[in-house]
């Protein structure tokens, strides 16, 4: 009986290292897992970011775009505006100067 319990305490002893051995294993191997999912994660933030700022690059320089026409659309009124009421004086004081 204490032979077998000798053999039986050992083999309980082997199977603790064993056990114990995997553990330690499976513990790395999921460290390892976790470090490539959040290094991939940062990657694909990272990814994500750039695609945003090139976006909004994009619709600034299409805003930036927009803006300039509605501008000189603006400036070029004014300008007729201006023509219009420049023509009308001068077609009054010639009146006035006619009539004189």
């Amino acid at each position: 009986i204490a032979k077998l319990e000798k053999s039986h305490s050992a083999n309980i002893a082997k199977l603790e290292a064993r056990h114990s051995e995997r553990m330690t294993l499976l513990t790395a191997k999921h460290e390892a897992v976790q470090a490539a999912a959040a290094e991939a994660h940062a990657n694909e933030i990272s990814d994500l970011l750039k695609l945003h700022a090139e976006e909004l690059a994009k619709e600034s320089a299409a805003a930036a775009v927009a803006l300039e026409a509605a501008v000189a659309a603006a400036l070029s009124s004014q300008r007729h505006q201006h023509a219009l009421a420049l023509e009308e004086e001068l077609a009054r004081q010639e009146g006035s100067f006619l009539e004189w």
